[in-house]
């Protein structure tokens, strides 16, 4: 019995096998193509290498590292088509501007023909293995409580192929609290640990807390003993791992003093700094024409000023003035007061609803990038009116103010807007992720995610 590869191991390998596929389909193409007269391998190898990474870019941005929803043969097929699509479009764009570098007339097309016919039976072979008993992450979680069934939830409904939950532990006669029927072992005798090696479990998830399973830290301890291939968890680690945000039940004063120390290291700051400034410079001059459309549509179909100027809440607490092209109709506010936006929220003007679509709304937001009161990755800031009660109803959600905001996030590629309270729960555990485990890696995949999500508009409201 062999431990589970992580689910980032695991997209890992999947990514990688997949450009070695599209770069031999690519080179059989042009091979089927070429002739005698035709220039050599390593002449044309760097637009060979184009057309793969356009390729395998489009397969990111068509979710289809999503594993979630591409085992299922339509899916996969219809997303590999969009992909197909929009590669051909970039690609007859580049061509279009630079000649040179295109290969040989066909080869992309032909490159298709041989994606389709080895990406395709690759796909389901590694799905295959992901779902096979010795091979899959097989799971017990110890304990029955709100945190083992929030795990096992997540397991049973979103996880993507490679996790099996087996079942529970429990010694206090309660059930879990999930739908389906799943086996519930109890005990620490020779029984119980023949059923972990028969159901090959490699993965113990620890929710069980001292006071709730008294023997469950003497259980814990002999399956170190009795079952050395399996790893012992923390429910907060796994369920990270799992699900790419963390477990607010399951948080400690240990993840708090974690989250501070992230936000206090001064280089990683200076190098998020320099970057933000050189990004958001780029993103001003690339995006003044979409912003001159948007100022001029804004004035001729309301009233009011085109920029709109609200007070939000920053690092530390600190209140400042975020920058927004106005979406909204002219003091939209007046009778309501402060609110969340709502799906078809009756405030929002046609204008403000295409560019709230597409986040145009939010590029003036590069200046207070600039001015230093935001950075360009981090949790969205919130309204000063709504911060006394989310603090309030929220546990740790003060915790987001030790960084800096950003103009996008975790949060903003994952779940998109926020409207209730139970929407801002589930947007402080994105950002809570973030913070415990920001890096320069994490911010690019943010913003490769927020270039996804504009072009696409999805998540808006």
């Amino acid at each position: 019995m062999k431990k589970a590869l992580p689910s980032k191991v695991r997209k890992r390998i999947l990514g990688m096998v997949d450009f070695g596929l599209v770069l031999a389909s690519v080179l059989i193409a042009w091979g089927t193509k070429s002739g005698p007269e035709n220039p050599s391998l390593w002449t044309v190898l760097p637009r060979i290498l184009l057309i793969s990474l356009v390729l395998q870019l489009s397969f990111y941005y068509n979710n289809l590292y999503n594993l979630r929803g591409t085992h299922r043969s339509f899916w996969l097929t219809f997303n590999l088509v969009q992909s197909f699509a929009v590669a051909a479009v970039v690609l007859g764009a580049t061509y279009l501007l630079f000649p040179t570098l295109m290969i040989a007339r066909g080869v992309f097309f032909l490159s298709i023909v041989f994606v389709m016919l080895l990406v395709f039976p690759w796909r389901f072979f590694y799905v295959r293995m992901l779902k096979r008993r010795g091979i899959c992450d097989n799971i017990l979680i110890v304990g029955t409580n709100g945190v083992a069934g929030e795990i096992a939830r997540e397991l049973i409904q979103k996880a993507p192929p490679g996790y099996h939950l087996a079942g529970f532990w429990t010694t206090n006669g309660k059930p879990p609290s999930v739908s389906e029927p799943l086996p519930v072992v109890s005990g620490t005798d020779r029984k119980v640990f023949d059923w972990l090696n028969e159901n090959r479990i490699n993965t113990v998830v620890a929710a069980a807390k001292d006071g709730e399973e008294p023997t469950s830290r003497a259980f814990l301890s002999q399956i170190q003993q009795q079952v050395p291939e399996a790893e012992v968890r923390k429910a907060s680690d796994f369920y990270e791992e799992v699900t790419g945000k963390v477990l607010l039940p399951a948080l400690t004063v240990a993840d708090v003093q974690q989250f501070r120390n992230s936000a206090r290291r001064r280089l990683a700051w200076h190098f998020k700094r320099l970057i933000d400034i050189v990004i958001s410079l780029a993103g001003l001059v690339l995006t003044l024409p979409i912003s001159i459309v948007t100022a001029i549509a804004i004035k001729l179909t309301s009233k009011g000023l085109i920029l709109f100027a609200q007070e939000r809440v920053g690092q530390n607490g600190n209140v400042f003035k975020l920058l927004k092209f106005r979406s909204m109709w002219h003091n939209a506010e007046a009778n309501s007061g402060p609110v969340w936006a709502g799906v078809r929220d009756k405030r929002i003007t046609p204008v403000g609803r295409v560019i709230r679509k597409f986040r145009i709304d939010e590029f003036p937001q590069m200046l207070n990038v600039l001015r230093g009161q935001m950075s360009f990755v981090g949790p969205r800031p919130e309204r000063p009116y709504f911060i006394p009660t989310l603090e309030k109803e929220i546990p740790f959600y003060s915790q987001r103010h030790c960084v800096k905001p950003g103009l996008t996030g975790l949060a903003q590629v994952r779940h998109y807007y926020t409207s209730s309270m139970e929407e801002t729960v589930g947007k402080l555990q994105y950002d809570l992720y973030y913070i415990k485990h920001m890096s320069p890696l994490l911010d690019f995949m943010i913003l490769l995610d927020t270039v996804k999500t504009v072009m696409f508009g999805a998540g808006a409201r």
